[in-house]
């Protein structure tokens, strides 16, 4: 995980809106991502982001915010392809 935090202060810094490692992320693990450190966007607005990432792959996201950002999992079915596999 760090490297894709140093790699989102630079695109911050640079003004590129960062492209998440959704692979990673909608794994079928549950992720604890933090605020302005994994993602710069508002928690409620990354929650929705995370959603439509996962629409877009056919798999089930659950999101909860926290008090330091948002917990992401995603809710793989047995028959389901994993995020990276998904063109």
């Amino acid at each position: 995980m760090t490297a894709w935090r140093e790699e989102l202060q630079q695109l911050a810094a640079a003004g590129v809106e960062p492209r998440y490692p959704w692979h990673e992320w909608l794994d079928g693990n549950a992720r604890v991502l933090v605020a302005h450190v994994d993602y710069l966007v508002p928690t409620v607005n990354f929650q929705s982001q995370a959603h439509a990432a996962g629409k877009r792959r056919g798999i089930r996201v659950r999101t909860q915010a926290t008090t330091q950002g948002c917990v992401v999992v995603a809710l793989l079915e047995h028959n389901a392809q994993p995020a990276d596999e998904v063109a």
